[in-house]
Parts: C-alpha cells; structure tokens; sequence
C-alpha cells in the first residue's frame, strides 16, 4: 500500500524527525506535532484505517487522507507550505515542561480546599467515603461497605492511604486514630480527589493534543485553572475525579481510532469500569467507546472486527468491575436498590423536580458564566474547525453531549454532578483557539496582510478570556482560604453559651455545619405562633442560607416558608455574611470584577460559607 502523498513541507519535516515519528504516536502525550509534523496522522495510522489492499492505490492513498481527517483539498495553498504554530511547536520538552508547571500550579491552588474547615466536615457527602474507608481498615478488609455513588474507588484508595499514615504518623492502627485525628484522614482523601484533578490536566493536554500543541496547552490551562473545577476539586467526593476519568475514556477512544484492537479497547473499557466504581454515571463512558467503533468500521470497513469488539467490550467492562470491586456484581441487588432510590423528586429537602428540559437548562445556567461568552465562542469555532479538518478523532467528544441529555433525565440535579459535562466545551474552545491561532500563523508566512491585526486582536480577547479563567480559579481557591463563617460564629456561640440543649437550628450551621437538616423539624407555626418541639426553655433559633433558600423556591413548600419568615420577624442577636460581589455573568469583564473584588475582600479578612442569623427566641412554651 502506498502512503498518502504528502507536502514538500511535511516530507522535509518527516525527514528531519524520522528516527522518533513513529515512538511519537505510540506515546500518550505525543502526536505529531511532538515530531515536527504539520499536524497530521503518520502514515501507519492511516493505513491502519485505509481502504482494504484490493482498492486502487489512488483510491488507497485518499481513503488514507480521508480517514486521518485530512484531505488534500481541504487544506490551502499557504497550510501545505508552511507547518502549523510557532517555532517551538517542534519541540517535544517546551511543550511538556509547560504543562508540567501548569499541574503544578493546579495543585497548588487546591491546597487550601484541602484545609478548608478542618478539622470540622463542612460537606455533608465526605463522611461516606472516611468512614467507609475507616471502617474497611478496622474490618481488614478491602470491601467497600456503602454502595450510594458507590465511591468504591475513593474508599480504597482513602483505606490503604489511611494505613501507611497511621502507621509512620502514630504507629497505631488508623482505625484507632481516626477519632483523634480526623482532620488528618479527612485531608488524605481530600488529597486523592487533588490528584485526580492534576491528572485531568495532563490528560487534558494529551487530548487537545491531538488537534495541535497550542489546542493541547490551551486545554491543560483550562483544566488546571477552570473555576468549577477547582470549587469541586478538593473534596472527598467522586465528581472530579469522575471528570478526570471519562476525560481518560475519550482519549482511549481516540486511540482506538487512531489504532483500532484489543489493547486500547481493553484500556477504554477498563476505564469505564473503573469510573462506575467511583460513580455510576460513568457507564455513560461506553458511549464514546461506542462511537469509537462505529467510526473505525464505517472507515475501513472491517466489520468482523467491529461485531467482534462490539461483543466483547461488555464482557471486558463485566470483568473490570469484578476485578476492581467485585460487590458491585456479587451484591447487585444492592446496587440496584441504590440506583431507583435516588431518581426522585424527593431524594432531597427543598428538591425543586424540574423537567428534562428544565434540567438541560439548569446545567446552562450553571456552567455557560464560568465559561464566559469568549469560550463559548471558541467552542463553536472549534467544532467549526473540527467539521472542516475533517476530525475523526473527535467524534468521541460527543459525550459531553450525552452526559448533559442522559443526567438532565435525572429528577435531582447538581451542578457538581454535570462537570463531566464540561470536557467537550472546554477541549472544543481549546481547539478553536489553538486551530485558528496555526491558521493565521501559516496566513502570516503566506504574506496574508489581514493576518498579523487579527493575530494581535485575537491575542487580546484570548488573554482577557485567560485571565478571566484564572482570576475565576484564584477566587475558588480564595473561598477556601477565608474563615467560614460556621467556625467564625462559633466564638460568638461560647461566649453567649449556646449549644445543643438552649438552640434549635438549620443545618449547615455552626453546631451542625455539615448536616442538610432544617429547621423545620424542631419549630412549626401553630396559630400564627412559633411553637419549638421538644426542646423545653430554648433561647435561640439559627438559620443558615445553605438550607432555606431551597424552600423559597416551590409554592409546595409553604408551611416551611411561614416558619422562616416568623422567625425573620425575631430580635436578631448575631449574623455573619459572607463576602461576595454579585453573581457570575457570561459577559469577561464583569465576571472579572466580580471575582476581584471577592479576593480582595478575602484578603481583608472577609469570610466564606453560608450566611448564618442568630434569632432570640419568645417563650415559645
């Protein structure tokens, strides 16, 4: 079979860089552009997908082109005299040592959520994955005893990280210790969750990659910097880490396509398995999986090979599953009690039940100010760009897609739960930038007048867009490093000599700081008069805005209302705020200032949290 025909500029190329071409496609991190290429597919990747050896060779050599993602037609006159990016896109370390300090910088800026609050668990979901884990270290055992999301994968990594401390840090059993050092324990697993999210920033670049080393590094900035992410990526639950995997799933589908068999089939496959011992939604990682294989067969028309994979991926993902936590398949009954107990409108205090449609629309609202009309933007130009370059390899990233429709089916939503939903737009906005900056690079060389204004005018929207998202990532971070208000209103608390016994209170407050109980349950309106349930002579009423906001929000809760605004008509003894500038809005500058002027009310000693109002109760009775 003969090669698809290449330009003199890729040949010279080529030729400069034959001895590490084809290590360069085997390795994870490396297209390409790692080589000196131009961007496009080596010629055995091609092939591999080529036309069968019956075809013309003409029709072989374009079936090649085709398959990569390029055609001889699609590029210009200007794309095949020059390569694509500036001078050190040839240049495998620049491009790694880059990406390196970037994980870094990821990782530093998730310590301090690492030590927020501790050692007192402000979120009410850590406690499954310390306890499960300290319970399977007394039970010297490697079973996971909860089944909710599972986070089975947390728990054990959580369960042998607990023990190799106990042991150097007290030389005792950490079941022994976990009661006196809790926020020790706690901080390992929020660790677990960091790690993961440093990955995501390499797998991030490896991705982007694969549309050009500037899509590639500005896909590890977004991912090492992206507000929601670190908001969410220092907590011991499974979202992010969760993201980071479906993130590895779509570049194992992007392998297969780029080199269709067992072992990156495999590698997909026990991806997604291993996500669903996090999570169950990471079954959902089949779905690029899926259309990895429907793509490699409608190109090479291998359709044995496919019906064959088709068939044994289940297989391999069942096996996986065993593998990695064999009670999720031993104890399935289980798991899918688990599964219909949670899809419902109920399955939390002040759920609001919207509708498929309106849950689509929550997931929008939610995300779209963080990423901010610059990257909105640049996504669609990325997909623009994927559609003319003809990418293959990026069919896998409709998965964002089917996560946002397939979780917005769900009665119950969270934004923490969509930020799977956020690996498209970002590597799609990350290969709008990184494709449109090579474009005009290559017009510049060409002598393309307009190309040099537009370089300069692009840069600055890209470096407003940049800062923004760093900025947005610094103020996350700043929420963690301020006081939260729950622990600050505990001063006030011992000198007024409030506890359990004399107070009736919210979750999400000082004494119960990460419990979702409301107030409700303690105090009712009876005859337009507060009456308090079984707490004879209580004094005082705490109400955290992590609770009654959800009431405000369906007519259906309107006895919970009455109760709040009873108790707001009360002598107020002590409130604390947190500081704040307003909400997110798509529109950069805004969002910017807004995210400024939070820093610095942190840096002036502003607090964070949930704004907390102490009420002095009347002689109830």
């Amino acid at each position: 079979m003969r090669a698809p025909v290449t330009t003199t500029a890729e040949r010279h190329t080529t030729g400069l860089n034959a001895g590490k071409f084809t290590n360069a496609m085997r390795s994870s991190l490396m297209t390409p552009a790692d080589a000196g290429d131009t961007g496009r597919p080596t010629a055995d990747v091609e092939t591999s997908l080529a036309a069968p050896e019956s075809a013309a060779t003409d029709a072989t050599a374009r079936a090649g082109a085709a398959v990569s993602g390029e055609t001889d037609d699609v590029a210009t006159a200007a794309d095949d005299e020059a390569p694509r990016g500036p001078r050190w896109y040839a240049s495998a370390w620049v491009p790694r040592l880059i990406v390196a300090l970037l994980a870094a910088a990821a990782g530093l800026l998730r310590i301090p959520g690492v030590r927020w609050g501790l050692p007192a668990g402000l979120h009410p979901d850590e406690w499954v994955i310390t306890r499960g884990a300290i319970q399977m270290a007394a039970a010297n055992s490697f079973e996971p005893p909860y089944f909710s999301r599972p986070d089975h994968l947390e728990m054990q990594l959580s369960t042998l990280l607990y023990r190799a401390y106990s042991q150097l840090a007290f030389g005792a059993p950490a079941e022994r210790m976990f009661d006196q050092h809790p926020g020790d324990f706690l901080a390992i697993s929020r660790s677990v969750t960091v790690a993961f999210g440093v990955a995501a920033v390499v797998l991030a670049y490896a991705v982007g990659h694969r549309f050009g080393t500037i899509s590639g590094l500005v896909a590890a900035f977004l991912f090492a910097f992206f507000g929601p992410f670190i908001e969410n990526g220092s907590f011991a639950t499974p979202d992010v880490p969760l993201t980071t995997l479906m993130l590895a799933v779509v570049l194992a589908s992007i392998w297969y396509i780029e080199r269709p068999g067992w072992r990156n089939l495999v590698i997909g496959c026990a991806l997604v398995a291993l996500a669903v011992t996090l999570k169950y939604p990471g079954a959902l990682g089949a779905i690029p999986l899926g259309v990895a294989i429907v793509t490699v067969a409608v190109r090479t028309r291998a359709w044995g090979r496919a019906v064959l994979h088709a068939i044994g991926a289940p297989a391999i993902f069942v096996a996986s599953i065993f593998a990695f936590s064999p009670v999720l398949i031993t104890d399935f009954a289980e798991v899918r009690r688990q599964l219909t107990a949670q899809d419902g409108e109920n399955g939390h205090l002040g759920a609001d039940g919207l509708s498929w449609s309106g849950n689509l629309g929550y997931y929008v609202d939610a995300f779209s100010p963080w990423l901010g009309s610059i990257l909105l933007v640049a996504a669609v130009v990325g997909l623009i760009w994927c559609v003319r370059d003809r990418k293959v390899v990026a069919l896998p990233l409709v998965f964002g897609v089917a996560y946002w429709f397939a979780m917005s089916a769900l009665a119950l939503h969270w934004a923490r739960w969509g930020l799977p939903i956020l690996i498209t737009p970002l590597i799609l906005a990350a290969v709008g930038f990184g494709r449109t900056t090579e474009w005009l690079i290559a017009r510049r060389r060409a002598g393309a007048r307009f190309a040099m204004p537009t370089l300069v005018i692009g840069a600055a929207v890209a470096t407003l867009s940049g800062v923004t998202v760093l900025i947005g990532g610094i103020a996350a971070a700043a929420h963690f490093a301020a006081t939260d208000t729950r622990l600050e209103a505990l001063k006030t608390f011992e000198r007024l000599g409030m506890t359990a016994e004399n107070t009736v209170m919210d979750g999400y407050s000082p004494l119960m700081p990460g419990i979702p109980s409301p107030i409700t349950s303690s105090v009712s309106l009876e005859d337009g008069r507060l009456v308090v349930h079984d707490l004879p002579g209580a004094q005082y009423a705490v109400v955290s805005s992590g609770m009654y906001p959800r009431y405000f929000a369906s007519t259906k809760y309107q006895a919970e209302q009455d109760v709040y605004r009873a108790l707001a008509n009360l002598p107020v003894v002590a409130k604390w705020a947190p500081s704040g500038a307003g909400l997110r809005v798509v529109a950069e500058p805004t969002s910017l200032r807004r995210d400024l002027d939070f820093i610095g009310d942190v840096a002036r000693g502003g607090l964070s949290g949930p704004t907390i109002t102490v009420y002095r109760l009347p002689d109830a009775g």
